[in-house]
Order: C-alpha cells, then sequence, then structure tokens
C-alpha cells in the first residue's frame, strides 16, 4: 500500500512548480524544529544520544531541509556547446534538464535515524520524487515520528513509513517493482 500510495501521488506532486516543492520543504522544516524538543526526547530514550546530541540533530536536519530547497530552485538547465569536445565547433547544442526518477525507497540506519533519513527524503521530494522511508529497526520510532511530523506539510502519499526488520521488510522493498531508485546508508554487508 506504501508503493501504491507514493505511486499515485506522484503523478501529481512531479506537476507542482519547483518553487512550490522547494516552499513545502522549508514549512516542514519549521514543523520539524517546533517538535525538536520531543525529537530529541525520543532519540536520548531509543538510541541513547545524550540531549545536546539529539538536539542538534533535529536542529541540524531541519537546516538541511532547508538547504536542499534552496539549492533546488538555484538548479537551472544547462547549455552545453559542442565545441566542448574534440573535432566538434558550436554549430551544436545540449540541453540537459533534470526529470525526477519516480518512487525512491530511502533506507536509513541506527545511528542517526532523523538526519540520515531527511538526508535522502528532502533532495528526492523537491526533485518531484515521492518516498518511501524504511528506517532501520534500532531508531525506527525516533525516524517514523519525525516522518509524521513533517509529513503534515506534504499531500497525502508524496511520504511513506514502513517499519520491520531489514531482512523481510527491506528484502521486499529493494525488489518492489515501484522502486525507482534507492537511498541508502548503512553497512557494506547489509548494502550487498
Amino acid at each position: 500500500r506504501a508503493f501504491e500510495s507514493a505511486k499515485t501521488a506522484q503523478k501529481e506532486w512531479v506537476e507542482k512548480p519547483l518553487h512550490e516543492r522547494a516552499e513545502v520543504l522549508v514549512k516542514a522544516a519549521d514543523l520539524l524544529e517546533k517538535y525538536k524538543e520531543d525529537l530529541a526526547e525520543l532519540l536520548v530514550l531509543e538510541i541513547a544520544k545524550q540531549k545536546d546530541d539529539a538536539l542538534d540533530e533535529v536542529m541540524r536536519s531541519a537546516e538541511l531541509m532547508r538547504a536542499t530547497a534552496e539549492v533546488a530552485k538555484s538548479m537551472h538547465r544547462e547549455v552545453l556547446f559542442s565545441d566542448s569536445m574534440k573535432g566538434y565547433d558550436k554549430s551544436k547544442i545540449g540541453i540537459t534538464h533534470r526529470v525526477p526518477f519516480g518512487v525512491v525507497l530511502a533506507i536509513s540506519p541506527f545511528n542517526y535515524p532523523i538526519n540520515l533519513a531527511l538526508s535522502k527524503i528532502a533532495p528526492a521530494l523537491v526533485s518531484g520524487n515521492t518516498v518511501v522511508l524504511k528506517p532501520s529497526t534500532q531508531g525506527a520510532i525516533a525516524a517514523t515520528c519525525m516522518a509524521l511530523i513533517v509529513s503534515k506539510c506534504f499531500p497525502r502519499g508524496v511520504l511513506n513509513t514502513i517499519t520491520g526488520k531489514g531482512s523481510e521488510v527491506g528484502d521486499y522493498c529493494v525488489a518492489h517493482t515501484s522502486t525507482d531508485m534507492i537511498a541508502f546508508t548503512g553497512s557494506t554487508e547489509v548494502g550487498a
């Protein structure tokens, strides 16, 4: 259902102008900051982070989202002249245009369950993709709460979260036919 929801929502989400997707990301960052104390407390209780480090992770994540929105707005199409390659002159040009992949599976680790989830989610969403987040089982409560908070800013289905054992749920998600891209942080063993 999470993948169906993401696939359906992506069709409308990608049609939103870039500046609107960036504005939504900034609103989500503001909301994340509003709940910084609650999220930090979850990090303390769930993965035994020190309170200062936990608050720093939440605040750094909000800044990452704002920075991602700004960078995305400044990314423009590029024009390349053919004389940049040996044997060609300026008679031909190439224009680059970035397009989203579709549904991005974001798999985040236990040690920074909020920050390393958002480092995948923010660029994917602002680019017009939708996301299925699969956090590590350790840190899943903090990551899920973060996703519930920020998803309030996005249309239904744009950000989806599923939890469970990596060897079962993770393997299923990686092989799912609706997974268009995988963003993963973790060990080499798990990555393989």
